[in-house]
């Protein structure tokens, strides 16, 4: 795989030998920090008629290039949160898999969790100290990943939420090898819907989603929490 500092990397083993364990928590003010807090919560309303779509791009199916697209068009909505970094002081190279804790409840019983890892370019060259006209500012998507939550705990025995009452989901993104460049943020996106590409989540527990009615389908009111009891957290792994 190539990652962002445009060089090849080579290794006897994979994950790759001498790596660093790390964790970030969800914290307040939208940040994602190396030290535990107590944050409360934040929600968001999901809403079935309102979906998040995979793209900003119009159009009447899956858009191929999602995977290269700028993601501020998510990140504007009310109905994703973000998560990121303070600028990075130096290269951050990110090798392996990465690791999702959410406690997330919701007030309705069921809920899709969707989480995106994103690169945060600065508005200006770190290197030149000039405005990158190019990629300033640019959300880059690195990895994505998603679970319907009704299988958090199981994928042969599916369970609803309880309504108001914090689950702790755990979920894997598919492994990665990129560098973060000093200058850079690290952010993570999280939302409930990817519109066309996920089908729709009811919000409302059935037992099967294909045959759910049309009155199964309602706005919902999700929540993650970053408490001293409940901390939500991603982990990774980087070189050294």
């Amino acid at each position: 795989m190539k990652p962002s500092s445009n060089r090849w990397r080579h290794f006897d083993v994979w994950p790759p030998k001498n790596t660093k364990k790390h964790t970030l928590y969800l914290s307040g003010n939208e940040k994602l920090k190396a030290e535990q807090g107590n944050a409360g919560s934040v929600d968001y309303i999901s809403d079935p008629k309102k979906p998040v779509p995979h793209s900003a791009k119009i159009g009447r199916g899956w858009d191929r290039p999602y995977m290269v697209e700028d993601q501020r068009f998510a990140a504007r909505r009310p109905d994703v949160l973000v998560f990121e970094t303070d600028i990075l002081e130096d290269d951050l190279t990110l090798a392996g898999a990465i690791d999702l804790d959410l406690w997330f409840s919701t007030n309705k019983s069921a809920a899709d969790i969707v989480v995106k890892l994103v690169d945060v370019f600065p508005s200006v060259d770190a290197n030149t100290n000039k405005v990158d006209k190019d990629k300033g500012n640019r959300h880059e998507l690195v990895r994505w990943g998603v679970i319907r939550g009704r299988f958090r705990e199981s994928m042969s025995e599916p369970k609803a939420f309880t309504p108001n009452e914090p689950s702790l989901v755990n979920f894997e993104l598919y492994d990665v090898l990129h560098t973060f460049k000093r200058g850079h943020k690290l952010q993570i996106q999280i939302q409930s819907s990817m519109f066309p590409f996920i089908d729709m989540n009811p919000q409302n527990y059935v037992e099967n989603i294909f045959e759910a009615k049309e009155s199964d389908f309602t706005k919902a009111i999700h929540t993650i929490h970053h408490t001293d009891k409940l901390q939500s957290a991603i982990h990774f792994t980087t070189l050294n």
